[in-house]
């Protein structure tokens, strides 16, 4: 059976323990502005810019409320911001990876030079057919592929970890098999985010915390704005469950344990020069909840981002392979990883339910929401950063 966004309870994937201050994961929310306007962007208020010791203070507050692993800058487009070098430079002194969402406008080798002495670990590009910009001249898939391409090619050039952002809605579900394709066939992108459209225009005067709950006013509730284009994860899994992708972990709800609002898959390819000789969609067995307990206990945190590497890979393929995960299908990859001239590469999709409002005016959202920020020191979803009017105003 089916929840609310959920898969088939016989194919589930393995439920991410992470739970109040073990999330090992936070958004540091630095600017607010940007130089393109995207359909379905949540900022509202007017541009502004954070300042050192603002984000200081809150990256301190961060670490006292969750024992992070990963760190992800976000605003805004994070590259507007003047002072990006030195937020990630303290960010990554405080023993953190960190990541950067950005619409790559800025993104040049003069912009990647001036992070040289303190680089993310991951640059997730937001380069879109439906966005107006000024390095694409024509609004095409093609366009929008083709500078993904150059722009993650010269990221991984600095040896940073190269993805896509992207927001998907009705019209462009059927998009989203092409496109893990493309990053599966690209030699230079790893990651993709996607996340799943909403119309933001309905959520006004929200209040309350990541961690006590969220509310919306039921009479504000249902706002001006179309929610047609509106996909839920569970309409996203059924039709990669019909190109043959499998499910790997996912977070369910606050409403929900079925609810998948957060749900990713792990593809493991193997490379000779530019052609894929082969791709599989790995299921998670008992090895993987195990090794993610394990990093708990072994480093006092849960790991987010991680780059496997040919060995740590393999070591993962031949557990899961042993423990509940596609016997046939990962011995098969493994073998074929070490035959002369192929390369073995994980590459990782990740996608995220927007926030729904119930007929009560409760919000639901992640349960364990790792992409909550900090407002006037109270953790909200930085999606709904910006409709916290309570927060806003003080």
């Amino acid at each position: 059976m089916h929840g609310r966004t959920g898969i088939m309870i016989s194919n589930r994937p393995m439920l991410l323990p992470w739970r109040g201050k073990d999330i090992p994961h936070f958004a540091l929310d630095i600017l607010r502005g940007c130089n393109i306007q995207c359909p379905g962007c949540y900022n509202l208020r007017s541009p502004f810019v954070k300042s050192i010791d603002q984000v200081s203070n809150e990256l301190d507050s961060a670490l006292r409320l969750r024992r992070l692993h990963t760190l992800t800058l976000t605003g805004g487009e994070v590259t507007l911001h003047p002072e990006l070098p030195e937020i990630i430079r303290r960010v990554r002194e405080k023993g953190l990876h960190v990541a950067i969402i950005t619409n790559g406008l800025e993104l040049n080798e003069k912009f990647l030079d001036s992070l040289k002495d303190s680089p993310p670990d991951l640059i997730l590009l937001h380069i879109q057919k439906e966005q107006k910009r000024s390095d694409m001249s024509v609004q095409t898939e093609d366009s929008a592929r083709e500078l993904r391409e150059r722009k993650a090619e010269l990221i991984a050039s600095y040896g940073i970890v190269a993805g896509l952002s992207i927001i998907i809605n009705r019209a462009s579900l059927s998009e989203v098999p092409e496109l893990m394709r493309e990053i599966t066939e690209s030699p230079h992108l790893e990651y993709m985010l996607a996340t799943c459209y909403t119309d933001f225009n309905k959520f006004r005067n929200v209040s309350g915390s990541s961690e006590s709950g969220l509310l919306c006013s039921p009479a504000e509730k249902t706002g001006s704005g179309s929610t047609e284009e509106e996909i839920t994860n569970a309409e996203i899994s059924e039709a990669l469950g019909r190109n043959g992708y499998l499910p790997y972990a996912y977070l369910c709800s606050n409403r929900s344990r079925n609810d998948t609002n957060w749900l990713s898959y792990v593809q493991g390819i193997i490379r000779q020069g530019n052609k894929i000789n082969m791709s599989i969609s790995v299921k998670s067995g008992i090895s993987d909840r195990l090794l993610v307990r394990l990093a708990r206990l072994i480093t006092g945190r849960y790991i987010f981002f991680y780059r496997a590497g040919p060995l740590r890979f393999r070591i993962q393929l031949l557990l899961n392979a042993v423990s509940g995960g596609s016997f046939r299908k990962n011995i098969r990859l493994l073998m074929e990883s070490f035959r002369k001239g192929n390369e073995l590469h994980d590459k990782h999709f990740i996608f995220q339910q927007a926030p729904s409002i119930e007929e009560d005016g409760t919000v639901t959202y992640c349960r364990d929401c790792p992409d909550s920020t900090i407002l006037n020191g109270r953790l909200v979803p930085s999606c709904l950063c910006d409709r916290m009017k309570d927060l806003i105003q003080k």
